[in-house]
């Protein structure tokens, strides 16, 4: 299985700061590192540029009409075939949104890269002052997630979410994870299509309704740390999690017999995830799932960071999320 992250110049094109990520890959930079640093230590130096596309024919080459083709500035390898619309949002001008929102809303970045031999950029801050305490020893802090893509897979997309700080798993900011607006009128996620010019305000603007949304969280959460379950609860959850409910009895079987379900029990019941309490919350029960998801599905580090922030991970944490918070 190939790796996901970024490996076209042979090392593992992410930067961070402070401790290692729970990928375990890329390259260290200290917390005043400027964005020229950033840039190249998580190798988004390149550009995407734009080439007509041409077939061959006996008359001799004639251009393919509404389509164009994405190439790497460094490498010139091709990113992906695109509509003559699509308006690329390049690697720096990602990192420089955040530059620009550090001086709106307190926002340090703290890591960034690409996926798919850069097919897809990100980066993610952390905005300070806005830890929440969900139980004593246990916060949540919020981050801001922001990524493009250039093979069409992709809208530029903005997305809160939370990290717990004793085990960086990752947690979508509102319950639900759609873009409709809540009752605070807030979104967690924006996409912004490509057939839009892009500008950081869009951004800045997004994250203006972030705090209140935030605080339902945080109290979504302390909520959950509050309720326990018991070893029956854990089963019709994870059944309804992963079969959404199925009344099968083989597949019942199955999903019991799966390294999947008795890797997030054995960390539930057993409370050897990386900082449990003893108890046995809904909270916990989350959080084991979570643990699950960024830290053994799938084959390879590398794959689980793709999957976590924007795939299978993704949905299947916010499910989760949602089914213990309507339980």
């Amino acid at each position: 299985m190939a790796h996901q992250i970024d490996f076209s110049n042979g090392r593992a094109n992410t930067a961070y700061v402070g401790e290692t990520p729970w990928h375990g890959l890329g390259q260290r930079l200290l917390p005043e590192a400027t964005i020229d640093e950033w840039v190249i230590a998580a190798g988004l130096s390149f550009e995407a540029k734009e080439s007509p596309i041409h077939y061959q024919t006996e008359q001799g080459p004639i251009a393919f009409p509404g389509k164009k083709a994405l190439y790497r500035s460094d490498t010139m390898a091709g990113l992906g075939v695109v509509s003559t619309e699509y308006q690329p949002v390049q690697p720096r001008t990602i990192l420089d949104t955040f530059e620009q929102m550090s001086e709106v809303i307190g926002m340090k970045l703290e890591t960034a890269g690409s996926l798919f031999d850069g097919r897809r950029v990100w980066g993610m801050a952390k905005i300070d002052g806005f830890d929440i305490d969900v139980k004593a020893n246990d916060t949540i802090k919020p981050y801001l997630l922001l990524c493009t893509s250039f093979d069409g897979t992709l809208a530029t997309t903005a997305k809160f979410t939370s990290v717990r700080v004793v085990c960086n798993n990752t947690l979508s900011l509102t319950i639900g994870a759609k873009e409709e607006e809540n009752a605070a009128g807030f979104r967690d996620t924006l996409k912004i299509r490509h057939i839009q010019e892009y500008k950081p305000e869009m951004i800045e603007r997004f994250a203006e309704g972030w705090i209140a949304s935030w605080n339902d969280h945080g109290n979504s959460m302390k909520k959950l740390a509050s309720e326990s379950v018991d070893a029956r609860g854990v089963d019709r959850f994870l059944c309804d999690l992963f079969l959404r409910n199925a009344q099968d009895a083989e597949d019942v079987k199955k999903l019991r017999d799966s390294a999947a379900y008795n890797n997030v029990v054995s960390l539930f019941e057993q409370r050897n995830q990386i900082g449990s309490d003893g108890s046995m919350s809904k909270w916990m029960l989350l959080n084991a799932v979570t643990e699950y998801t960024d830290w053994s599905a799938g084959r390879m580090q590398s794959n689980r960071l793709e999957s976590a922030w924007f795939g299978a991970g993704s949905k299947l944490k916010q499910r989760a999320a949602d089914l213990l918070l309507a339980a």
